[in-house]
């Protein structure tokens, strides 16, 4: 790096391993908490940690936030209802 200039590519990289690094915890995380219930909603878990870890990501962008926001509070309502209807009744 000469000048200080910052090659979009080392961006990019630093970006994707971050990425990386906070969807593994998430899902290592969930995968303590929930156990063998994990299982059957990982598919969802797996999508609802990439949002999640998007938002985080994208923290700064107020516009994106608000939408995605609402979609990740409506997804989590969703998921809790569901796991806790599922193994309480």
């Amino acid at each position: 790096m000469s000048g200080g200039n910052l090659d979009p590519l080392i961006l990019v990289n630093f970006l994707y391993a971050v990425f990386n690094l906070v969807r593994d915890g998430l899902t290592y995380l969930f995968k303590t908490l929930l156990g063998d219930s994990f299982t059957p909603y990982g598919e969802v878990l797996t999508l609802l940690i990439t949002l999640t870890t998007i938002y985080v990501l994208l923290e700064a962008s107020t516009a994106f936030r608000r939408v995605l926001r609402l979609i990740l509070a409506i997804s989590w309502a969703i998921f809790i209802v569901s796991f806790l209807v599922k193994n309480l009744y």
